[in-house]
């Protein structure tokens, strides 16, 4: 694999370093950046990483002449020595991305690509409730260009005191093979474009271009809770503590019939995500002002799109937004003397599920798609509509979804995701997770629904075995 690799480094005043590939740590002066080549054969890609301490640039695009000094950006020159003739049969494009550690609503970066010259970027990502950012140029010109990461806010630092630790992020950009499809909607009244690469494709049709979701293994266990008390405000920083249940889910207020009774008083929690590694978006759409009921929506390499109606919503008290019911079934079971999956031990309840982009299945694949799905206009609000919607044509609707290469993730820090072991004696258990069990959505294939991990519980401690 040809690469490129460069190191940026950021902090409230200064540059403090730029390291590249191959050569030694050197001083950085303001105005040195890095760089990069793409000429388009396979497998060549541009790798970068950078870090910020507290600090932002706000809502609006740096302009890449402002990155020189500005301890809140960094820019990367990427030289596109594309060969003339070469979209001619065999469309693509530059996709550029960046994915730092932490899900968290007050860390945000944006990233914008300016073609060297132009005041105006060609292409932005600028997402919430995310931990990544992609953008997409379909059939680029040769030349300079300039990929822009912005520090859009940044105050979700450790809570240590004293302590400012900077925050790394990965960056990449690389020419990938296959159609664009857009498809044109209003999003909060005005023009949006949901935009996807159909990987491999050389031409549209009307082939379906279908998802194929594959949940995370449950990772990062916990028998504890974080700092929030709010799901917009939860954040792992260090800041871990009983009790393992937060007071929603100790009142019952998650499960499926809210009880006054005491509930959960143990809650076993985790990492869990669903990857979506098909050749389409994963679309879900909810018109309030037609029920409650739940439409899958599947695209073409032609931008047309079929709906078919896979289930319903409720809304979620815990998290304050829309969710899709009976999505994924969540149990604690027994090991088997062979080592499989024994009898159930205790299931969680249906707490629905809210499906946006929060982070790349890889920053080494080749199948990441610019981001779709993300606040607002997922599951928070109905501000999306479709002049030509199959179902209810100009209605409004909520737009939840999971891009091409992208996951949806929970972390272990939010309110929901929990199962009750407080009854549950210390030992070694199984703990299983399947998506779409009622196989009500339209996948590439369900041989892949199901992950499961061991895991030992030891009074207010657990750990993966």
């Amino acid at each position: 694999m040809t690469r490129h690799s460069v190191t940026l480094r950021r902090s409230l005043s200064l540059v403090a370093g730029l390291v590249v590939a191959l050569l030694p740590i050197v001083p950085a002066a303001a105005d040195q950046r890095g760089a990069g080549t793409l000429t388009g054969l396979d497998n060549e890609v541009v790798r970068w990483s950078g870090e910020f301490t507290a600090t932002g640039t706000g809502p609006t695009a740096p302009h890449p002449a402002a990155c020189a000094a500005a301890p809140a950006c960094d820019q990367v020159a990427l030289q596109l020595a594309v060969p003339a003739g070469k979209w001619n049969g065999a469309p693509g494009g530059l996709m550029v991305a960046i994915q730092w550690p932490f899900l968290d609503w007050s860390y945000d970066l944006d990233l914008h690509l300016y073609r060297a010259g132009e005041s105006s970027p060609v292409a932005s990502s600028t997402s919430v409730v995310s931990r990544y950012e992609a953008l997409w140029v379909r059939n680029p010109k040769p030349g300079l260009y300039l990929a822009v990461v912005s520090a859009k806010q940044l105050v979700a630092q450790p809570v240590v005191p004293k302590v400012l630790t900077p925050i790394r992020y990965d960056g990449s950009a690389r020419i990938e093979r296959g159609v664009t499809v857009e498809r044109y909607e209003s999003n909060l009244d005005m023009e949006f474009i949901r935009r996807f690469v159909a990987f491999g494709k050389k031409r549209p049709d009307a082939a379906p271009l279908l998802p194929d979701l594959v949940p995370t293994k449950p990772s990062d266990f916990h028998i504890e809770s974080s700092w929030g008390a709010h799901y917009y405000l939860y954040g792992d920083r260090g800041v871990r503590h009983q009790p393992s249940c937060y007071p929603q889910e100790t009142l019952g207020l998650t499960a499926d019939e809210p009880r006054p009774a005491v509930g959960a008083l143990r809650c076993l929690r985790w990492n869990q995500g669903e990857h979506n590694l098909g050749d389409g978006p994963f679309e879900l759409h909810n018109y309030p002002d037609h029920g409650a009921a739940m439409w899958q929506r599947v695209y073409s390499a032609d931008s047309s799109v079929t709906q078919r109606q896979v289930g319903e919503t409720a809304f979620n008290s815990a998290h304050g937004h829309l969710h899709y019911l009976d999505f994924n079934v969540v149990s604690l079971h027994e090991i088997a003397p062979d080592g499989g999956v024994g009898p159930l031990v205790v299931e969680a309840p249906d707490k629905g599920m809210c499906f946006v982009d929060v982070e790349v299945a890889s920053m080494q694949s080749d199948r990441n798609s610019p981001l779709s799905y993300g606040f607002p206009g997922t599951c928070d609000a109905a501000t999306h509509a479709d002049s030509l919607d199959p179902t209810y044509p100009r209605s409004r609707f909520f737009a939840m979804g999971i891009s091409v290469g992208a996951a949806d993730v929970y972390p272990w820090y939010i309110a929901d995701q929990y199962i009750d072991v407080t009854h549950v004696r210390d030992g070694r258990y199984l703990l299983r997770v399947e998506v779409d069990a009622g196989r009500r959505l339209i996948e590439k294939t369900h041989d892949n629904n199901v992950a499961m991990t061991c895991v030992e519980l030891r009074g207010d401690r657990a750990t993966a075995c």
